[in-house]
């Protein structure tokens, strides 16, 4: 029948393809059964976990590449036993830390370099290189930008109070200062509501301003101002970015707000225009590893609204890292890759004592800290060019710790959260920046935050 002949077809398209896209989980299609593919590609790689990467290597993949950015957000995993089990860590990573040395896409070409200059110095080294001048990426007029031709601010807001919602939180001051920011870079004429995003890190503080902005482009009409949560914004691009950090309080409780690779999407997703709002007490006092770095990088740079009086001079990043303490994003890696570690040993032994008990079983959990609904450097991986090697890689065979750990001591790592869409090519579209490619093994992109973008060399 009908049926059988448009089955018929498309195999006919599939077997006469030189290429073929498709999800990892897509790639164990019983279409594709009798086809083999000797070299896979992934793109988001740092997004997808371990198990979903391994799905297109069985279909006889002899050489592998895998698209990246391990400095921004990981994969989203909802078990929080499964994450302590190492889950959340994807293949990419884990081939970095065992030695497989990432060949880096160190050019961006989304961002005003003012922009850039904070997530570069901070989270890559310095190494990120502009392939954007500043008279491509003018600031967009309306909002008042406390430096000319430096279209970077923080707001501060700080008698803003957080409100648990659920599980969630809001900050209704920092809600109506979005809205301020909003309707003041629609006053300026040069972007129209496609143009313009809000992000934040909490579901509750996204609903709320997505019906702020609703009622005050109203009379606009769709498309409207896109409210998401940063995981679900990572991948994307606007002309302009406004990010509200929602934690208000007196102990500097930062939360989740305070993972670095969360900053670093929230932070490289505007082209023109990015306006940070927060309690800077709060941030201050709850971050000293990122937040803190932040807002004195602003104040010396003059972009802290409260403080019109600030010197403007350069803030150097080798000041970032004494202020950061000497860390650099390999370390943080090293860090996050030693607690899976940890967790996993933990977890063997209580599962070994269950199993004496005649009581073993196996459980799961994920655990993005966003919680919520949920940006793009890379560092490309060129490691061998078989799946013996990358399988060699993805477990570390006998490794120790320490020996895995020991092989990045001489690099400059650098690595990379659910409502969004992304966009990136390797060294192709125009949000290019680091990209992590792994050559040894594939890896294929997973997302279940939302929209994302592929990732790019950096689709910062």
């Amino acid at each position: 029948g009908g049926g059988a002949s448009a089955f018929k077809e498309k195999m006919k398209t599939l077997k006469a393809a030189q290429v073929i896209c498709c999800t990892c989980i897509g790639s164990g299609s019983d279409m594709l059964d009798n086809m083999t593919f000797d070299r896979v590609l992934v793109d988001e790689a740092t997004q997808a976990t371990e198990p979903a990467v391994l799905v297109p290597l069985t279909r006889g993949c002899r050489q592998l590449v895998l698209v990246g950015d391990h400095c921004q957000l990981p994969p989203t995993v909802l078990s929080t036993i499964a994450e302590e089990e190492g889950l959340g860590v994807p293949l990419f990573s884990r081939l970095v830390a065992c030695g497989v040395p990432p060949f880096m896409l160190d050019t961006q070409y989304r961002m005003h370099p003012a922009i850039a200059m904070f997530p570069s110095d901070l989270f890559y080294g310095g190494k990120l290189c502009n392939g954007v001048s500043p008279p491509e990426r003018r600031p967009l007029a309306g909002f008042p930008w406390p430096r000319e031709e430096f279209p970077v601010a923080f707001v501060p807001v700080n008698h803003g109070v957080e409100v648990d919602d659920g599980v969630s939180k809001v900050n209704e001051a920092e809600a109506a200062a979005a809205c301020d920011a909003v309707a003041a870079l629609l006053a300026g004429g040069q972007c129209g509501t496609q143009d313009i995003a809000v992000v934040t890190p909490y579901a509750a503080q996204v609903r709320l301003i997505r019906r702020l902005t609703r009622k005050l482009t109203a009379a606009r009409g769709p498309p409207h101002v896109e409210v998401s949560s940063t995981d679900g914004f990572q991948g994307r691009e606007k002309e302009a970015v406004v990010f509200s950090s929602v934690r208000s309080n007196d102990y500097g409780a930062v939360g989740f707000v305070s993972d670095w690779r969360r900053v670093n999407v929230s932070f490289t997703r505007a082209r023109r225009g990015l306006i940070v709002i927060g309690n800077d007490h709060t941030l201050r006092r709850g971050d000293p590893d990122t937040w803190m770095p932040w807002l004195a990088w602003a104040d010396a740079h003059g972009i802290n609204m409260d403080k019109p009086g600030v010197p403007r001079g350069r803030y150097e990043p080798e000041q970032l890292r004494r202020v950061r303490g000497g860390t650099t994003a390999a370390e943080m890696l090293k860090d996050v890759l030693a607690r899976q570690q940890a967790q996993l040993k933990t977890a063997e032994r209580q599962l070994e004592r269950a199993e004496a008990k005649g009581k073993g079983h196996i459980m799961g959990r994920s655990g993005d800290d966003s919680g919520e609904d949920g940006g793009e450097g890379g560092a490309v991986t060129a490691g061998g060019g078989d799946s013996q090697t990358a399988a060699a890689g993805g477990n570390g065979g006998a490794k120790t710790l320490e020996q895995d750990l020991a092989l990045l001591e001489n690099e400059d790592g650098c690595w990379d959260d659910s409502d969004s869409d992304g966009d990136a090519d390797v060294g192709m579209t125009p949000s290019v920046s680091r990209t992590t490619l792994a050559t040894g093994s594939s890896s294929n992109r997973n997302s279940d935050a939302g929209d994302d973008e592929p990732m790019d060399a950096w689709d910062l």
